[in-house]
C-alpha cells in the first residue's frame, strides 16, 4: 500500500520548501537617480534562473515541507500514513 506524508492538520504534504537564486534582468533605459541611496529602474519581466543552486529551506537544521494549502511544517511535524486514509 503506498505511503502520503500530511501535516498535523492531516493535509496532505505536496513538496519541500526550496530557494532558487536567479537573474531578474531590468531595462537600463528605466534607470532614474537615486533615490535614498537607491536606483529606480523595471524590470524587463525575464529571469534566469540558477537552477544547480536550488536548495531546500531548513529551519533548526530540519527541511521545510508546504501542504496544499501552502502551510509550512518542519519534518518532524509530519505523519505518514496509508494513502487509503
Amino acid at each position: 500500500m503506498s505511503k502520503i506524508l500530511v501535516s498535523p492538520t492531516g493535509v496532505r504534504i505536496t513538496g519541500t520548501y526550496e530557494t532558487c537564486p536567479g537573474l531578474a534582468a531590468i531595462d537600463n533605459v528605466s534607470l532614474g537617480n537615486r533615490d535614498g541611496g537607491r536606483f529606480e529602474f523595471d524590470y524587463t519581466g525575464s529571469t534566469d534562473m540558477f537552477w544547480d543552486d536550488q536548495r531546500t529551506i531548513r529551519r533548526n537544521g530540519e527541511r521545510v515541507f508546504l501542504d496544499a494549502n501552502g502551510a509550512e511544517w518542519l519534518e518532524s511535524q509530519l505523519q505518514l500514513i496509508d494513502a487509503a486514509s
